[in-house]
């Protein structure tokens, strides 16, 4: 199984049991400290870029997401989704060497560039934990009591450097 795919799914898997301590109205309330985003918001936008790579034939634009709003206001979809995608990630029938024609686009123009499956996993898990991150910070504005696992949101390379420095 390839590590930056299994990673990506056992950081799902991360936010999967957090998300279980809410209920839905705390997972789709605005937060203030998030600009007005919600956990939701975080999560969806976190699924919807994993939903775009596993649907990808041989374009792959970030920026056609589908930006449902019920993965942001429906907590068990979302979860259902999280599963789904931890599902594909882990599958055998990956092909991580695929090459993809990544599309972004400015004001100023559209840019294509190669990329493949697993430099996309790489660039998804560091999303991930971005979000991740985000997320850690609206739950303790709006759930100060809940308790979220110490390295929830923090990235592999920061967890070793602490590890080293302690």
């Amino acid at each position: 199984m390839n590590t930056i795919a299994k990673r990506c799914s056992n950081l799902l898997s991360d936010c999967t049991e957090v998300l279980q301590s809410l209920d839905t109205i705390s997972y789709s309330e605005k937060c203030g400290l998030l600009n007005g985003a919600s956990i939701g918001m975080h999560f969806r936008h976190i699924l919807e870029l994993l939903q775009c790579l596993k649907n990808a034939e041989e374009v792959l634009c970030y920026d056609e997401r589908k930006r449902d709003t019920h993965l942001e206001t429906s907590l068990s979809l979302a979860l259902e989704e999280s599963t789904t995608m931890q599902e594909w990630l882990i599958s055998n029938d990956l092909d991580f060497d695929k090459s993809i024609s990544l599309k972004w686009t400015s004001n100023e123009g559209e840019i294509r560039m190669n990329t493949n499956l697993q430099r996309e996993l790489a660039y998804n898990l560091e999303h991930i934990v971005h979000h991740m991150a985000l997320m850690r910070v609206g739950l303790k504005e709006l759930l100060p009591s809940i308790i979220i696992p110490k390295n929830f949101g923090v990235a592999d390379s920061t967890q070793r450097f602490r590890q080293q420095t302690a």
